[in-house]
């Protein structure tokens, strides 16, 4: 059972590492809304996410054709 104390550790970090990049509102309504503002810190993440969008346009079709590939079997 270590595994899950480690889990939940590592899950409570992350959430706080979120908790300087984005904010998270939510409205309790039908249906619910949940708004995400990005924080001046989600800045130093524009390289990331531009590395990471840029590979996703290049690997698009093979990521479609696996996904459905998948969905398939099931």
């Amino acid at each position: 059972m270590q595994y899950k104390k480690v889990f939940e550790h590592k899950k409570r970090g992350f959430e706080h590492m979120l908790g300087i990049i984005i904010i998270k509102k939510v409205e309790n309504g039908y249906p619910v809304t949940i708004e995400y503002e990005l924080l001046p810190y989600s800045c130093t993440l524009e390289e990331v996410v531009a590395a990471m969008t840029k590979w996703g346009m290049q690997h698009r079709e093979k990521v479609k054709a696996e996904m459905s590939f998948g969905k398939s079997e099931k």
